[in-house]
């Protein structure tokens, strides 16, 4: 076997690993979220399985002859295949309880299952090549370094070309898929010209190979995961696209008896985005808060900053009260996705692709309105809660200009909630908070807060025209619970003021990310979660 095959194969294959290491991260978002604890089980699953491998490929390579060594060298994709091949067909049925079980050791566990095989046979690898390589002349070191340097390099590459050439483009399945593929076709490759002396794992490597390959080409799972029924409700999976910042979807709910649809909702990665009654009409309360809220705080209002599009409902009911909008999200495909698939039209809106915190900070100073509507995986990222986001986002706005903002709580921990309020109100002076009342025990609610650059709030004479009486009804309770904090506020003693410097949002909110992940794993079948 030529050297020069052996080394693209350790090149290709710790492109595979790391991956394989980074795709595991997305696969399991929509059922454990993205939290430190996830991707702590996903290195330390890793690192262990890469330490074994090197160990047992080392123990290997001293118990066997230099044929079975490139024999078992050239199979490893192959048998790395395998495991993954079931993985592909098994994964959601093992995940699903897990997460509803317990998200942290759940997540431990899902990582095992679907990294720790492969992980372990493909970094035996190296230290078999190491050997095969020692009984040449070789260097000093036996070709260790020179093996190792190949592999390193080939993991920065598979980095960029998941990252960059294939997440974006192909589901998350589709990408573990395709790497599966390049697994087994390495070993049939290398095998070819061995497939009379080593016919067992020659085919072996050819089964592999066209197992993967009828998966990729049939659609799996993901085939089979277009409708699902629970309860009573089918949910039915009318259009997915997959993007930089997790897979889109919108779902149609269905009555199981009567066959007539419910709603539909636009989800990303399992979080709902927004939800649209069975005319199509936007139905989430979040979309009414923020748009007649802002009109009765600003009822002369002019132009509005849009932060956080997601199904694009709030920057079209403002350019339908005739402002200007200028719309930001970090995400360019959920603009089009809405477009084809939620009848979103962006005419009249000026949109522009950018972080939020990017956006506030360069903005045009001159708005009446800013909403802040910004959410990824299980809630809203920590650079966006802080006194100097909020900052700018005043800078942002014209005297007596005014900012809504849409967030989640527990009802049962307040404390990240108390955390958010006390920071804005050291920004803005005074904090108007409100919160939908629920009876589930889930204690999540949603949550708004609704400040003015330059004095008070004042009563917010909001109006119901045209909403749906439940929504009017949902509205007006949720308005009663209204709350006003003022910087220095008793109430808020012991809340932190966030800032870049110190940040605590993650350590508070994340029980209540938690709750959220939980709920949504226990409340939407497997086949919304498989992306």
């Amino acid at each position: 076997m030529q050297p020069k095959f052996l080394f693209a194969k350790i090149l290709i294959t710790g492109g595979i690993v790391l991956g394989l290491e980074l795709v595991a991260s997305r696969i399991l978002t929509p059922f454990f979220g993205v939290s430190l604890f996830v991707w702590s089980g996903i290195l330390s699953v890793t690192l262990l399985a890469l330490a074994l491998g090197y160990k047992g490929g080392g123990i290997l390579a001293g118990r066997v002859s230099r044929e079975q060594s490139v024999a078992l060298f050239l199979a490893s994709g192959a048998l790395s295949a395998l495991w993954l091949d079931l993985c592909l067909w098994t994964y959601p049925f093992i995940f699903a309880p897990l997460a509803q079980f317990d998200l942290v050791f759940g997540s431990i566990l899902a990582c095992v299952y679907l990294l720790f095989v492969p992980l372990v046979v493909l970094s035996a690898l190296n230290p078999l090549l190491v050997s095969l390589l020692s009984a040449g002349e070789g260097q000093g070191d036996r070709g260790a370094g020179h093996v190792f340097f190949v592999s390193t390099i080939g993991s920065v590459l598979g980095v960029f070309v998941v990252a960059y050439g294939m997440l974006p483009f192909v589901t998350n399945y589709q990408t573990v898929a395709i790497l599966t593929l390049a697994a087994a076709a390495l070993s049939v490759t290398g095998l070819w010209g061995l497939r009379r002396t080593q016919r067992r794992l020659f085919l072996t490597s050819l089964a592999a190979f066209l197992i993967t390959f009828t998966t990729l080409c049939s659609g799996g799972l993901e085939r089979f995961s277009q409708t699902a029924s629970l309860d009573g409700v089918i949910w039915k999976v009318t259009a997915s696209a997959p993007s930089s910042f997790g897979n889109l979807k919108t779902v149609d709910l269905i009555d199981e008896k009567s066959k007539m649809k419910m709603s539909r909702l636009l989800l990303n990665d399992g979080m709902t985005q927004n939800v649209y009654d069975s005319l199509g009409r936007p139905s989430g309360l979040y979309t009414f808060m923020l748009e007649r809220l802002a009109l009765a705080a600003s009822p002369d209002a002019r132009k509005a900053l849009v932060l956080g599009i997601g199904g694009g409902t709030v920057p079209a009911n403002f350019v339908a009260d005739s402002m200007e909008v200028h719309a930001v999200d970090i995400n360019h495909r959920i603009v089009d996705f809405s477009r084809q698939n939620l009848g979103l039209d962006t005419t009249g809106m000026t949109l522009e692709i950018a972080d939020a915190r990017t956006a506030a900070r360069n903005c045009s100073h001159d708005y009446d309105i800013v909403t802040v509507d910004l959410f990824r995986d299980d809630g809203i990222p920590e650079h966006l809660v802080t006194r100097e986001f909020f900052a700018d986002i005043k800078n942002c706005l014209k005297d007596q200009g005014v900012m809504l903002m849409n967030t989640f709580m527990s009802t049962a921990d307040q404390r990240p909630e108390f955390a958010l309020v006390q920071t804005i109100a050291s920004v803005f002076g005074e904090v108007h908070f409100a919160w939908e009342p629920k009876d589930d025990q889930t204690h999540l609610t949603s949550a708004f807060i609704v400040v003015r650059k330059g004095g008070p709030v004042g009563p917010l004479d909001y109006s119901t025209n045209n909403m749906p009486a439940p929504m009017i009804a949902t509205m007006n309770a949720t308005m009663r619970t209204s709350c006003v904090f003022k910087a220095g506020d008793p109430a808020l003693k012991g809340a932190p003021i966030l800032t870049d410097i110190s940040n605590q949002w993650k350590n508070l909110s994340h029980p209540v990310e938690l709750s959220y992940r939980t709920a949504i794993a226990g409340f939407i079948p497997w086949q919304m979660l498989l992306n």
